[in-house]
C-alpha cells in the first residue's frame, strides 16, 4: 500500500547528507555570474578545507606534469583550467553525496559513484552537442541519483525489505512511496535550493527525448543515462528504462554514427575524470 512520503520524512531524510552541496551551490552561482573572477571561485572553494586540499592533490598529480609544485587554489585554476577545475571540484563534492551504498535497491558505493560519474559525462558531451548549458547538465548528471538516496533513507526508516528482483523500480517505488525517484530528486533539489533548471532536468530523466525536448536539461539527462549504460556504467535496477528506437535517434538527431559518436566521447570524458579521481 502506497504511503506518501511527507515533507518531514524528506527533510530529515536530506538532513542526513554532507552539507558540501552548499559550496557546490554557490560555486555554480558565481560561474553563472558573467562579472565574477577567478577570485570569488577560488575563495568559495577555499571555503572548505577538504575540497581545496584535494583540488591542489589533483593539480599536483603526475597527470598534469606540473613543472613547479602548485601552492593555492588561483595556481591551481591558472595552470589546470577554470572548466577542469570546476569539473573536479564538483566531482569531489558530488561524491560525499551519492558514493554510498543504496542495500534497499541494492546499490553498492562503487557503482553508484561510478554511475554518477558517467552519466556527468555523458551528459556534458550530449550538452555541448545540443547548446545547452554543460555545467547544469554535468551536475544534475551527478546528483541525479539523490532521489534514490532519499528513499533509501527513508526506505530504512520505514524497515522496509529491499526491493524484489521481479518487481520493476518504478512500480515498486510508486506503490510504496506514491511517488518515483526522479520527482523526489526534484524535491530534493529544491530543498537544497539549487536552480529550477537543475531540479527540472532530474525530475525530467525518465522522460525519453523528443526533437523539441531537446532544448532542455532533462532529455539530455536520459540521453546521458542511455549511454551510461553503454560505457557501461548503469544500474541493473534502471534496466529497459533508457531504451530509444531507431525512429526516435533519428528524431533527435543522432541517426547514422551520431550517437557512436555521443558514446565514444563520453567514455574518453569519463575515462580521463576517473584517472583523475583516482578511480582506476
Amino acid at each position: 500500500m502506497s504511503v506518501p512520503i511527507t515533507d518531514q520524512e524528506l527533510a530529515q531524510a536530506v538532513d542526513q547528507l554532507p552539507p558540501v552541496v552548499s559550496v557546490i551551490r554557490r560555486l555554480l552561482a558565481v560561474m553563472r555570474d558573467p562579472n565574477s573572477e577567478v577570485q570569488d571561485i577560488a575563495r568559495l572553494m577555499r571555503a572548505d578545507t577538504a575540497l581545496a586540499a584535494q583540488t591542489l592533490r589533483l593539480a599536483n598529480s603526475p597527470h598534469y606534469g606540473l613543472h613547479e609544485r602548485v601552492g593555492t587554489v588561483e595556481e591551481a585554476i591558472q595552470h589546470v583550467g577554470l572548466n577542469e577545475i570546476v569539473r573536479l571540484v564538483t566531482a569531489l563534492g558530488a561524491r560525499q553525496v551519492v558514493s554510498r551504498d543504496l542495500p534497499v535497491y541494492r546499490i553498492t558505493a562503487s557503482l553508484h559513484w561510478q554511475h554518477a560519474l558517467a552519466v556527468a559525462a555523458a551528459g556534458e558531451q550530449v550538452a555541448e552537442r545540443y547548446a545547452l548549458n554543460s555545467e547544469v547538465v554535468y551536475l544534475a548528471g551527478l546528483l541525479h541519483t539523490v532521489g534514490m538516496v532519499a528513499l533509501n533513507g527513508i526506505a530504512l526508516v520505514r524497515r522496509l525489505p529491499a526491493r524484489p528482483d521481479e518487481v520493476p523500480l518504478r512500480e515498486w517505488e510508486r506503490d510504496h512511496f506514491g511517488a518515483e525517484n526522479p520527482e523526489v530528486a526534484e524535491r530534493v533539489m529544491r530543498l537544497w535550493n539549487f536552480p529550477a533548471d537543475l531540479a527540472g532536468a532530474v525530475a525530467a530523466r525518465y522522460l525519453p527525448p523528443t526533437r523539441q525536448a531537446m532544448g532542455r536539461p532533462g532529455a539530455a539527462l536520459f540521453l546521458a543515462s542511455a549511454i551510461a549504460e553503454k560505457i557501461p556504467a548503469g544500474l541493473p535496477v534502471e534496466q529497459g528504462i533508457f531504451q530509444l528506437s531507431a525512429e526516435q535517434l533519428v528524431d533527435i538527431g543522432l541517426g547514422g554514427s551520431g550517437l557512436s559518436d555521443l558514446e565514444l566521447s563520453s567514455l574518453q570524458l569519463f575515462s580521463r575524470v576517473r584517472a583523475m579521481l583516482n578511480l582506476g
